[in-house]
């Protein structure tokens, strides 16, 4: 569809009224949605003000009244005849009534029981003295243990003896009703200033939880009232009254109680305790909420408002379709009004189209009848004159044309005769020039008797220079060779002109119009007279630059690194290999510094290896900026660089090596990422640790890798030891490769005992190493060499063979068993045929993959969690069980927990070593077995060796151990005498 110059212009308007009207009603929208919220929340601060300010009055009136009745003429009297509780005998069965007791106590307590009945608020007041004497109103006291020398509002009062202080929540201890209460307390003194007690108030919080459940924000809104630990004092749901905050969010809280109350949940819940006054939206049991809260300023108690976000979204929904509609009826009321203005501007123009096509088809007859006064009416006027003036012009050229025909017959013959004269001339020409152009080299001949000089075209496509340009060949040589090249020149012409050399031939640069350079080779031979004198030179220059630009290429790719432009490894050596020599004769030391980054592989893993290419480049650059000039920095290859720091002395070392570890300390953005990274670096000094090149290389190699055992982000020099440690590196690496073949690998199988059926459940498959060069060596040492060198999976592989070939030998000896394990690495979860091989291993074997359990770790599971979730639900679909080893020692996330698939969960041994004699152990451990059974999964407890952890274990319900206690790991052999049994 064609669109017409009206609907470009209707549509135009449309489009100036939406992108107008469609901000405007947004921005009216959020405007009016944080009003809403602002009102909501300068609302509930206002009533949490109010609240507050209600109770600092009450509070301050207490402490005024507590004042009052310390400093009354009757409670100065308080001696020793008040009588103490703790003193009466059978209170239990006779009260103690202070009202009944004549002298001084039924004095102070006509007082307090006039004080009391007279403010309706007061839960108890009461007096306590030194001696241990205690009057209270209400009467009839029964707690044959209370001595009022012990109540937190008794210390706290002789703390500020000349204040009056309000205590901390505490519940009442005077009698069974368990209240809650706040106490204001003052100390009474006799005449002579002398204490002799405490007079009290106490208020209880119930008075104060119906004030805090009659308030409402909103529509559905409510406070609660809580202390700076996160304990609620007052909350509308009563069960919440005096839980904690933190308590609630904490996991094992959550486990450890039953009432529903406790189930409840603060996303947050840390701005609850942090924040002293402010507004954030959290959720409260799911739901969004918006929270503001208030410390008051008398107590440092905090109150929250909570309104749920529904409310606000409610208001601001009908606000918005409010908004919606008054939009959509500005919108229709502007596109009709700019229809009709639209119509009527282009009105003029629709006319005047059919017009313009009618004369532009040849019909000149045509006549605008626009008879307005502004521009459309100016455009009207100008087409007529236009088509008057064309009209005229037409009969004109009409006559002209006929006038060039006749002369265009004339210049045809004489065109013809033209021709063929130029025919003859450009048939001589071709052929002298296809001779020089057909070479790629530019044909020159120098007169030296006349001084004159020729040269082909080529020449100025080598050069730019035109012949006539060239005045004065010598001078033409001394402007504009390269001057590293003049002599050269010089020296190769005069060569050939003492006849020195046959033929005269020369590289050197020169200088083109455009003012760079471009490589030459010049080639020529002399003419000489019969008496040898040099009488012209005729020769060729042909340009080379692209052969030197190669030559130049391949020498840059023999001694420089591609990726980052340094020196690459072959001339690092060199360099080393002349100071090494400088070292030898002059008795100079230097240092080299071998550069690996940590754990650079995961980041080509994660980023892309274009991105770890950028890093490198941009780390290049970094080194280059901060070496000295006298240092060479060289890439080895992959994330691996080496510095050599000639002529220098051995105190320089930690200060260098620092700076090198400083450009590490910041962050590396690539590519709008941001990305932080560590490396080890090893140190080697010459000739002190080496007097070759291959000796330093190594060492500074060895140093490094002792870097990275110690942690990596971090530099270690050279030390013997270390080329020791590599050694024995290198032999294990090599021992298993063969260890399978040599018969050097053994399995121990370490039986697991099921606790409830009191039998042996199944076995753990562990491997060993004996080697006839070295002995035995630990899994520790040899496990992580084999993970490192890619071998870890044969020998998974292997293990996992014959512990299925020995269980089925079993079975078929009738002995009994449930489970076979064996552990796994990282690396087998990401070898492409590993699931195959398994399950090949399973058919060959004829073993149920429900008997088999595969162990992995945490912190293995973590290298790539997301590609390991993927295996394990294939094994498990295959039948295979998994159990994650070593439980809390490595993430011990709840959240991942959840995600892996599991059947069984093995708990460390450390956590079991200390379980008798440690409770927060003990606990930890119960709480692990709740929370798998809880996830139907089975736990094993690993080096159980005292009976003390067994029955501890076994009264927690764990379902299986696995220690010393029962058997050490034994060959096959002896494991069948431990079943014959």
């Amino acid at each position: 569809m064609k669109l017409t110059f009206r609907l470009k212009l209707f549509f135009y308007f449309v489009g100036i009224i939406l992108s107008i009207s469609i901000p405007i009603a947004l921005i009216t929208y959020n405007y009016m949605y944080k009003s809403l919220k602002e009102h909501l929340f300068s609302s509930a601060k206002a009533q949490m003000v109010q609240v507050d300010n209600n109770f600092s009055n009450m509070l301050g009136q207490i402490k005024y009244n507590a004042k009052f009745l310390a400093t009354y003429s009757d409670a100065k009297k308080a001696d020793q005849s008040i009588s103490a509780l703790f003193n009466i005998p059978d209170i239990a069965i006779n009260k103690k009534y202070s009202k009944q007791i004549p002298g001084i106590e039924s004095t102070i307590y006509n007082v307090l029981e006039a004080y009391g009945t007279s403010h309706p608020e007061t839960t108890y007041v009461y007096i306590g003295t030194k001696w241990g004497g205690y009057i209270q109103w209400p009467d009839g006291l029964s707690t044959n243990t209370f001595d009022p020398r012990t109540r937190p509002w008794y210390s706290l009062a002789l703390s500020n003896p000349d204040e009056v202080v309000i205590s901390d929540p505490y519940v009442s201890a005077v009698d069974n009703s368990k209240n809650v209460i706040i106490s204001a307390s003052t100390t009474v003194k006799n005449e002579d200033g002398s204490i002799v007690g405490v007079m009290g108030i106490d208020l209880s919080l119930e008075k104060l939880s119906e004030i805090i459940r009659n308030i409402r924000i909103g529509d559905t809104g409510y406070v609660f009232l809580y202390l700076k630990d996160g304990t609620m004092l007052a909350h509308p749901n009563i069960d919440l009254n005096f839980k904690n905050i933190l308590h609630l969010n904490q996991l094992g809280y959550t486990y450890s109680q039953t009432d529903e109350a406790s189930k409840f949940s603060f996303d947050n819940y840390d701005k609850f305790i942090d924040l002293d006054n402010g507004s954030f939206e959290t959720y409260i049991n799911g739901d969004p909420v918006l929270v503001n809260v208030y410390t008051c300023k008398d107590t440092g108690w905090k109150m929250a408002s909570v309104i749920p976000k529904s409310e606000l979204e409610s208001k601001a929904s009908k606000m918005g379709y409010l908004i919606i509609m008054i939009t959509v009826g500005v919108l229709f009321l502007a596109i009709f009004v700019t229809l009709i203005v639209t119509k009527k501007v282009t009105k003029p123009i629709t006319e005047l189209v059919p017009l313009m096509q009618a004369a532009g088809n040849g019909d000149l007859s045509v006549k605008a009848s626009i008879n307005s006064n502004d521009e459309f009416g100016e455009l009207g006027r100008s087409f007529n004159l236009m088509i008057g003036k064309l009209r005229s012009s037409y009969e004109e050229l009409s006559s002209v044309y006929e006038e060039l025909l006749a002369t265009e017959e004339e210049l045809r013959v004489q065109y013809n005769e033209l021709q063929q004269n130029e025919e003859a001339l450009r048939v001589s020409e071709e052929k002298y020039k296809l001779a020089l152009e057909c070479a790629n080299d530019s044909i020159w001949e120098w007169n030296l008797v006349t001084d004159t000089f020729f040269a082909s075209d080529k020449l100025i496509d080598i050069t730019g220079y035109k012949l006539d340009e060239i005045n004065n060949l010598r001078n033409f040589v001394y402007e504009n060779v390269h001057s590293d090249d003049l002599d050269k020149v010089k020296k190769d012409f005069k060569n050939h002109i003492n006849q020195l050399t046959d033929v005269y031939s020369s590289e050197f640069r020169i200088r083109t119009k455009s003012s760079s350079y471009v490589w030459i080779l010049s080639c020529g031979k002399a003419l000489r007279d019969s008496e040898g004198k040099v009488i012209k030179i005729t020769g060729s220059i042909r340009d080379i630059s692209e052969r030197k630009i190669s030559e130049d290429r391949i020498k840059f790719m023999a001694f420089y690194d591609s990726l980052t432009k340094l020196p690459n490894r072959t001339l690092f050596m060199n360099r080393l290999n002349e100071q090494l020599q400088l070292s030898n004769y002059a008795n100079k030391q230097g240092i080299v510094f071998f550069i690996d980054l940590d754990n650079f592989k995961n980041i080509n893993d994660t980023m892309g290896h274009e991105y770890g290419d950028k890093l490198i480049i941009s780390l290049a650059k970094q080194f280059e900026n901060l070496i000295e000039e006298k240092d060479t920095i060289s890439r080895l290859g992959g994330d691996e660089f080496i510095l050599l720091h000639p002529d220098s002395k051995e105190d320089e070392i930690q200060a260098y090596a620092k700076r090198l570890l400083g450009l590490f300390d910041k962050v590396f953005k690539i590519d709008n990422k941001h990305m932080y990274i560590t490396a080890s670096v090893g140190i080697a000094l010459y000739p002190k640790d080496g007097k070759d090149s291959s000796t330093i290389l190594r060492n500074a190699d060895a140093a490094m890798y002792r870097a990275k055992e110690l942690g990596k982000n971090r530099f270690s020099l050279f030390d013997p030891q270390m080329y020791i440690s590599l050694e024995r590196k290198t032999s294990i690496e090599r021992i298993l490769r063969t260890a399978v073949d040599n018969n050097e690998l053994i399995i121990n199988y370490q039986p697991q005992y099921d606790l409830q059926a009191n039998k042996i459940f199944g076995f753990e498959a562990l491997l060993r190493l004996n080697s006839r060069e070295l002995g035995f060596i630990s899994p520790a040492e040899f496990i992580p060499i084999a993970e490192e060198s890619g071998y870890i999976t044969q020998l998974t592989l292997w293990v996992l063979k014959e512990s299925c070939r020995q269980s089925a030998k079993w079975f078929e000896a009738g002995y009994k068993f449930n489970s076979i394990s064996v552990n796994i690495s990282s690396v087998d979860l990401q070898e492409t045929n590993f699931l195959d091989n398994v399950k090949e291993i399973i058919e060959s074997s004829s073993v149920n993959p429900n008997m088999i359990e595969l162990e992995i770790t945490e912190t293995v599971l973590m290298k790539s969690f997301d590609s390991s979730i993927g295996i394990l639900k294939k094994l498990m679909d295959m039948g295979i069980r998994i159990a994650l080893d070593d439980f809390g020692t490595g993430y011990s996330s709840l959240s991942y927990l959840r995600r892996i698939p599991i059947n069984t969960l093995k708990i460390d041994k450390s956590f079991i070593d200390n379980i008798s004699l440690n409770k927060k152990e003990e606990a930890i451990i119960k709480n692990i077995i709740q929370m798998a059974h809880s996830m139907e999964l089975k736990v094993i407890a690993e080096g159980v060796e005292v009976e003390d952890q067994l029955l501890i274990l076994k009264r927690m319900k764990c379902d299986y151990i696995q220690g010393y206690y029962f058997s050490k790991p034994l060959l096959a052999n002896q494991l069948e005498e431990l079943l014959e049994k």
